[in-house]
C-alpha cells in the first residue's frame, strides 16, 4: 500500500472520531492541544512511517499502531524520558540517515507523551 494512501486512510480514521480519547494521565491544557493527528502528520509521517509501517515494520516497530507502541514499551504515556521512541529521536539515533527530526518537533513529541498521548481533541463544549 502506498505511503500517501496509508497516511490518507489514517487521517480519515482519526478525523472521523467525534470523542476525546486519552491514554494516560490528564491533559495539561497549557500545551495548547498537541493531538495524535499533529504528531502523525508532522513527525511520524515524514520521518518514521517509511520504515516503520505495517508492511516493513523495521525493528518490529509499527509507528501507526499506538497501542502496540505502548504494549512493547516504546512509549510510556506520561513519561517521555522512559519512552524508548522519544529517547531515540531526541538523541538523534532515529531516524537513520542525515535528516533528523527538528528540535521543535522533538519537543512537541515530548509534550505529547508527557501529557498522556491525547488522541483527539475534545468535542466542542466537552472538557478533557
Amino acid at each position: 500500500m502506498g505511503r500517501n494512501l496509508l497516511m490518507g486512510m489514517l487521517a480519515f480514521v482519526l478525523s472521523s472520531c467525534n470523542y476525546h480519547e486519552r491514554i494516560g494521565p490528564p491533559l495539561d491544557l497549557g500545551t495548547e492541544g498537541i493531538w495524535y493527528k499533529t504528531i502523525s502528520e508532522e513527525i511520524f509521517g515524514p520521518h518514521c512511517v517509511q520504515c516503520h509501517n505495517a508492511e516493513k515494520a523495521k525493528g518490529g516497530v509499527v509507528i501507526t499502531n499506538v497501542q502496540e507502541l505502548i504494549d512493547n514499551s516504546w512509549i510510556v504515556p506520561g513519561d517521555p524520558d522512559n519512552s524508548q521512541l522519544y529517547t531515540l529521536v531526541k538523541d538523534g539515533d532515529m531516524p537513520l540517515g542525515p535528516t533528523k527530526v527538528p528540535a521543535e518537533q522533538v519537543e512537541m513529541l515530548r509534550k505529547w507523551i508527557e501529557n498522556g498521548m491525547p488522541m483527539t481533541a475534545p468535542a466542542k463544549g466537552q472538557t478533557p
